[in-house]
């Protein structure tokens, strides 16, 4: 299923809250877009409509963090964007954060992986920038 939403950045709060309840099954969700598009800001919004209360940071520099939600489910939020392979994404043994139990990965960047994504449990999110107050979000689940 392929559904696009267009939203202003004033929206994204509400346009963030009706994802969450959207995706709140799922294990795996992917984002793509281009530097700026606003995939960071998507994935703070939907941390804290998840019920993450500490601060959430970019991962560019280690990779991935870990927060834990009101109901102690983990959520690792990845970012790919300096990882060169799949190899390499492997060796670091991030591959098993894929398939922990009660647990959810947000992947920003995950072009390097696609291959050991199971698109069953993967539902991806594609951010354009239309403008700078303006995003076009792809939903295919």
């Amino acid at each position: 299923m392929k559904k696009e939403i267009l939203y202003s950045l004033i929206q994204l709060p509400q346009v963030a809250q009706d994802l969450a309840q959207q995706l709140n099954n799922s294990q795996i969700i992917t984002l793509t877009g281009d530097l700026g598009a606003g995939k960071t800001t998507l994935v703070k919004q939907l941390l804290k409509n998840w019920g993450v209360h500490e601060e959430i940071l970019s991962p560019t520099f280690t990779y991935v963090n870990c927060y834990k939600n009101d109901q102690g489910k983990k959520i690792f939020h990845f970012d790919l964007y300096r990882v060169s392979s799949l190899d390499q994404f492997l060796e670091l043994g991030f591959d098993e954060y894929l398939h922990e139990s009660n647990s959810l990965c947000l992947i920003e960047w995950p072009q390097v992986i696609a291959r050991v994504l199971i698109d069953s449990i993967v539902c991806r999110l594609e951010i354009e920038h239309v403008s700078d107050s303006e995003r076009k979000l792809v939903i295919i689940t």
